[in-house]
């Protein structure tokens, strides 16, 4: 019972983040690479971008906080993180 309790739960919490506009159909096409061969595929896609978000997120306030501020090279880490992200 404890394995279709958490089944429901994440199912839940995986539609309430659709309902939150937080995941999109970008999340289901991660998801469809997931199988019995890769059952942690989607856990170590997020875990992927997890990390290189908050690298590109240190770098952008790194710049930002520069006496002379690089517009160019926040605007190519910013363009950077919006294309991982989709």
């Amino acid at each position: 019972m404890v394995g279709t309790t958490l089944s429901h739960e994440l199912r839940s919490y995986i539609q309430s983040q659709y309902n939150q506009g937080i995941l999109d159909h970008n999340f289901d096409r991660v998801q469809s690479f997931q199988n019995e061969e890769t059952p942690r595929f989607v856990m170590e896609v997020l875990g992927m971008f997890s990390h290189d978000a908050d690298d590109m997120i240190k770098q952008v306030t790194t710049y930002l906080e520069s006496p002379t501020v690089n517009f160019l090279s926040v605007v190519n880490v910013a363009h950077q993180l919006k294309g991982s992200s989709a």
